[in-house]
């Protein structure tokens, strides 16, 4: 299901969001950002809940802009859940199926092959109280997905459950979305979360729109530092110069080899010059320690998932770093940048 947001303009308060943009059929989409940046707003526009000032919202270039949220056919799970806790979980489950007088037989079958996509068999008589917020929560996508939306919304899904079973119903969701080829928004803060379970990302920051794109391609090829800083760990340079293909830091220079990007750069001589507002990035991937010409210093070193998380410092400059190795603090070792990409700032 193709939705469009034709240059819409909702305001409330003092907050007001603008919109222009195509999310493509059948992908898992996120809208991603921090508190206040209008990622609710934006899913709540489109279920019908909230109307714009002006502007269209379109569905497969079906103007929805004013239809009422229940002829929309869209599925939605609130952040909250809002299910019946005087109902049993087949009665949450099938509430919109009363709702439309589907016949109970049919009713049942759609409530027994939802129970087997939730991983919920044998459930359907417990009362909501008798479940575990991931059991609530599977309750709350199954009744979402009851009607068979055209599309569904999801509303931070996962924010209220511990890490283990957030991250576990986090790949039952995709999986779902996968299964069914079904458009799904999901909206989210967290940058990991987005990350690992989105085909497609809109990034949002107060009220507006500020990029989309991949996963793969926000974290390794952004436009903007803010969003950059905002996807993870990374070092932002400013560029002193740049003349020709040679583009001047504080950690030296850098020399273009590709006239169509930025990747593939070797480090020369220090230079200085004035300072531009463009800004490198380099992504902690990005560096091999143990090799180069550039010395870094430890600073500290802590144990994680990931190996051992390392404070370096370089030129007076703090940064992180990943390594397998265990490097004692107070170490200096080499390092060589592999590759950088340039930003543009706001």
């Amino acid at each position: 299901m193709l939705i469009e947001f034709n240059q819409v303009r909702f305001q409330q308060g003092d907050f007001i969001l603008h919109a222009h943009l195509s999310m493509p059929q059948g992908k898992m989409i996120c809208l991603l950002g921090p508190s206040g940046s209008g990622k609710t707003t934006l899913l709540r526009l489109l279920a019908g809940f909230e109307t714009p000032q002006q502007g269209k919202i379109l569905l497969q270039d079906r103007d929805i802009t004013h239809q009422p949220a229940w002829k929309r056919r869209l599925g939605y799970l609130f952040q909250d859940l809002a299910l019946f806790p005087h109902m049993r979980v087949d009665e949450n489950i099938c509430f919109g199926l009363s709702m439309d007088n589907i016949p109970k037989e049919q009713q049942k079958m759609r409530l027994k092959e939802l129970l087997t996509l939730v991983d919920l068999e044998g459930y359907e008589k417990r009362q909501v109280q008798q479940l575990s917020g991931g059991e609530r929560q599977r309750v709350a996508l199954a009744r979402a997905l009851a009607p068979n939306p055209a599309c569904l919304m999801l509303d931070e899904p996962l924010s209220a459950l511990d890490a283990s079973v957030r991250e576990r119903l986090g790949r039952h969701i995709r999986k779902i979305q996968q299964y069914q080829n079904l458009t799904t928004i999901f909206v989210t803060h967290d940058q990991d979360e987005a990350m690992r379970l989105s085909d497609y990302i809109y990034i949002m920051k107060d009220g507006e729109m500020l990029e989309g794109g991949s996963p793969e391609e926000l974290y390794e090829k952004p436009v903007y530092s803010w969003t950059a800083q905002f996807l993870g760990d990374g070092i932002l340079l400013p560029i002193l110069a740049e003349k020709s293909n040679k583009i001047t830091t504080v950690w030296g220079d850098f020399i273009l080899e590709k006239n169509e990007d930025i990747e593939g750069l070797t480090w020369k001589k220090e230079a200085s010059n004035p300072i531009k507002k463009d800004r490198i990035l380099i992504r902690p991937q990005w560096i091999t320690l143990g090799r180069g010409n550039k010395k870094a210093r430890v600073l500290s070193r802590e144990f994680g998932p990931k190996g051992y998380r390392l404070e370096m410092q370089f030129k007076d400059q703090n940064f992180i770093l990943y390594s397998q190795k265990n490097i004692e603090a107070g170490q200096w070792v080499n390092m060589e940048c592999d590759k950088v990409h340039r930003l543009r700032c706001l």
